[in-house]
């Protein structure tokens, strides 16, 4: 029985994330509309902006250093978005073309990270006191702040969407990106904003799945390819969708590890996207613009 609680509580602390690194994809989708491979090499780097400043300043702040990576994250993924992504918007350039470039970058930064701090696992040591426990499951003290600041993220965003100036118009321009110009709406910035807060959403993830578990270079991608599948299970454009999505593989990949193989986790994921993409492409949750 034990056993069953501490899978229940491994898959919810997986779904939170998840559906953190997920949020934040689906926002750039939304005003982007094509996959950027380079997404989940933000949260590497926030997690290395941790490790580095933590290890230089071991009697500074921790809180003010993850701070620091946080916005770091943001304005490294808002420079990428002005630098690169912007220009081949601006030349009419199509999704395989900015997929290529966003497969460019993730290459490139995963290379300069592991040059900069090797490719072995890093880690760093939080001396909590003791650990929790829920009927007989233990969880830590990181994967309980990693719960509430996931459920916290999303209540931000929700309220940034609903009743921001900024937020609404990303709504409209992930509705209608021309009829958001022709309205006056300045496409660009908006573009940049939400490439900034979902860099910084990301950034935030990362260095919490550093703090709980530890991180590489390459661990981009298994972020990356989670919060694609949460994406696409819960429904593009649908930000409860993204948190059902991490759900769904939060589970799937604890309970099949425990039943299969450590081996099938990214295996797990993957049968399950496939799964999805054959007899619900559109996800669990359609956008209107799906149903019109």
């Amino acid at each position: 029985m034990d056993i069953f609680i501490q899978l229940i509580v491994n898959s919810l602390i997986a779904a939170a994330l998840y559906a953190m690194i997920a949020v934040g994809f689906n926002m750039v989708y939304s005003v982007s509309k094509f996959f950027d491979l380079a997404y989940g090499t933000i949260a590497v780097l926030g997690a290395y902006f941790v490790f580095y400043f933590y290890n230089l300043f071991p009697d500074f702040s921790l809180v003010v250093i993850t701070a620091g990576g946080i916005f770091f994250g943001g304005f490294f993924y808002f420079l990428i978005q002005k630098i690169f992504y912007q220009k081949f918007e601006e030349r009419k350039s199509s999704n395989v073309v900015m997929l290529v470039v966003s497969l460019g970058i993730m290459t490139i930064t995963q290379a300069l990270v592991a040059i900069f701090f090797t490719s072995q696992f890093q880690t760093i040591y939080l001396n909590f006191e003791s650990n929790f426990k829920i009927l007989g499951a233990v969880i830590t003290p990181i994967q309980v702040i990693l719960i509430f600041s996931s459920i916290f993220v999303f209540f931000l965003i929700f309220l940034f969407y609903k009743f921001t100036s900024i937020g609404k118009k990303a709504k409209a321009l992930a509705d209608d990106p021309f009829m958001s110009e022709i309205v006056g709406i300045n496409t660009k910035r908006i573009r940049a904003i939400i490439f900034f807060i979902a860099g910084a959403v990301v950034a935030f993830a990362g260095i919490l799945s550093f703090m709980d578990v530890g991180i590489e270079p390459t661990s981009g991608f298994t972020f990356l390819l989670n919060s694609v599948a949460a994406f696409i299970i819960g429904g593009p454009g649908n930000f409860l969708g993204s948190l059902v999505g991490a759900v769904i593989i939060g589970f799937v990949e604890n309970f099949g590890v425990f039943f299969i193989s450590g081996q099938w986790k990214e295996a797990l994921t993957f049968i399950v996207l496939i799964l999805f993409l054959i007899f619900r492409p559109d996800g669990i949750f359609k956008s209107k613009k799906q149903n019109k």
